[in-house]
């Protein structure tokens, strides 16, 4: 793994998770690296959350999970690595599959 990877756990109130992770974002993530982020999820459902909440807040993110088209996938993940889209969500499923290609 490369040693500019960063991981991080957050325990926080079921109310407070959305502001959290807007704050996360926007607020922390910026200012500690000049990298992409993905955010996992448990399910397609709650990616599909995740990712209204985030065009809601002018975020520009992707999502991928198993169930899109071939192309769709493709072409998020392009955005994705090329930093047309800093953030991304995917399923907590999809994760081996987004680490090795």
């Amino acid at each position: 793994m490369s040693d500019e990877l960063r991981i991080g756990f957050f325990n926080v109130r079921t109310t407070d998770k959305d502001a959290v992770l807007l704050y996360l974002l926007r607020e922390v993530i910026p200012e500690k690296s000049s990298g992409l982020t993905i955010v996992f999820a448990a399910t397609r459902h709650h990616v599909e959350y995740i990712m209204t909440l985030l065009k809601c807040a002018d975020l520009n993110p992707v999502m991928i999970y198993g169930q899109m088209d071939m192309d769709s996938r493709k072409a998020n993940l392009h955005a994705f690595r090329s930093g047309k889209s800093p953030s991304s969500s995917s399923p907590t499923l999809q994760r081996e599959e987004l680490t090795c290609r």
